[in-house]
């Protein structure tokens, strides 16, 4: 089950790629029709294509930050679970250094 309290990072970059995607959409659909109204819709394929490509690099990098972000709390929680793993190691063990032999 999803938890936003959980992963608030996957969270907040699913909002920022809908929004992503939701702004390519609606300028792609205003620069086809105002083309389409105007008669000749070829003339804002440049236009069309900057936006799709900008997007796109967008996306991609919003991924790779989200992965980076990822790798980054995995290797808290590993380095977490070994200090967890060596404080209980150490209270396992008794301590010889204070016995008189």
């Amino acid at each position: 089950m999803f938890s936003f309290r959980r992963d608030k990072t996957g969270f907040f970059v699913t909002i920022i790629l809908l929004t992503i995607v939701t702004g390519t959409v609606i300028s792609t659909l205003v620069l086809l029709m105002m083309g389409i109204a105007q008669g000749n819709w070829k003339e804002h394929l440049l236009s069309v294509k900057w936006i799709l490509g900008s997007a796109w690099v967008a996306c991609i990098i919003t991924v790779l930050i989200r992965l980076k972000i990822y790798k980054w709390q995995h290797d808290q929680a590993l380095k977490r679970q070994k200090a967890e793993r060596e404080s209980t190691a150490d209270k396992r063990t008794p301590d010889t250094s204070g016995s008189p032999e």
